[in-house]
């Protein structure tokens, strides 16, 4: 099902920024956080099993919504025509769980304890005024 049917079927919208509830005009962060946001509510990790299937299909929207919208060359295209390529996306549907975790894991790390001790250390010892 191309994109846009698949957004207006599970988020009962048409505009991939209406997807990610962010203007049309948010920065990268702004994108970022959204997007974590988003997926964190439909991640199929986290929600009970009778919700699981369409959850894992939300996420997956979410993804391509994402891919389309942090890609600078693919969001110009977007917002000149309001099109989505679907062929160059339609890879994405058949995607393994394991490459929605790498993809998932690219844009949000594990946070470890190592990173946690090199966070606090960057901080240990400076004064903050307020």
């Amino acid at each position: 099902m191309p994109l846009i049917e698949d957004c207006e079927r599970y988020f009962h919208c048409s505009c991939l920024y209406d997807v990610l509830s962010i203007e049309k005009t948010a920065t990268a962060e702004q994108l970022k956080q959204a997007y974590k946001k988003m997926s964190l509510l439909v991640h199929p990790d986290k929600v009970a099993e009778h919700n699981r299937e369409e959850c894992t299909r939300k996420f997956q929207i979410l993804a391509k919504v994402h891919s389309i919208l942090s890609d600078a060359e693919k969001r110009q295209a977007y917002d000149e025509t309001g099109i989505v390529d679907d062929e160059n996306n339609s890879s994405m549907d058949d995607a393994s769980p394991e490459f929605w975790e790498q993809y998932w894991r690219a844009l949000f790390p594990r946070i470890t304890i190592g990173a946690i001790e090199k966070f606090l250390a960057s901080y240990r010892g400076k004064m903050f005024i307020s």
